[in-house]
């Protein structure tokens, strides 16, 4: 028996994004290895996740809970690539769209290119959708939440 076939591989398909585990091994992502992924929503967490291309700009949103309850925290989150490249620390900023009134909150890109920032809903009104506008480096997309 040669080593390659007693190695066992399990793939997991999770989000889009295949790890490989091989006995005593770490997971290894192959996301680094491909060349140029088609959505930069492989990259980002979350739920209502939004994507936006503008010529060679990629910028993705999303929440991290799109129908949370009132009383608690949501974090929304924040993607950029240009030119196939992910773009690291840059400011993103977060305005929440509710009822009456329109805060926001600030995150930095890591080396993925991800950012993100989390706010108290507090006791945002019930069945309301929350638009939330991202903006990354003068590019902007929207995500949302409805709290219940």
């Amino acid at each position: 028996m040669n080593s390659i076939s007693s190695l066992l591989l399990i793939a997991i398909m999770f989000f889009n994004n295949i790890i490989f585990f091989t006995p005593n091994t770490s997971p290894i992502s192959l996301s680094p290895l491909i060349s140029n992924p088609s959505d930069l929503s492989l990259t980002i967490s979350g739920q209502n996740i939004i994507c936006k291309t503008i010529g060679k700009v990629r910028i993705c949103a999303s929440v991290s809970n799109k129908a949370p309850a009132r009383y608690t925290n949501v974090t929304a989150y924040g993607s950029l690539r240009i030119n196939g490249v992910y773009q690291k620390s840059k400011t993103m900023k977060a305005v929440w769209h509710y009822k009456t009134s329109t805060p926001y909150c600030k995150g930095t890109t890591n080396t993925s290119g991800i950012a993100h920032c989390t706010r108290y809903i507090s006791g945002a009104s019930k069945g309301y959708k929350v638009n939330i506008y991202v903006t990354i480096s003068g590019y902007t997309v929207v995500t949302y939440f409805t709290p219940h």
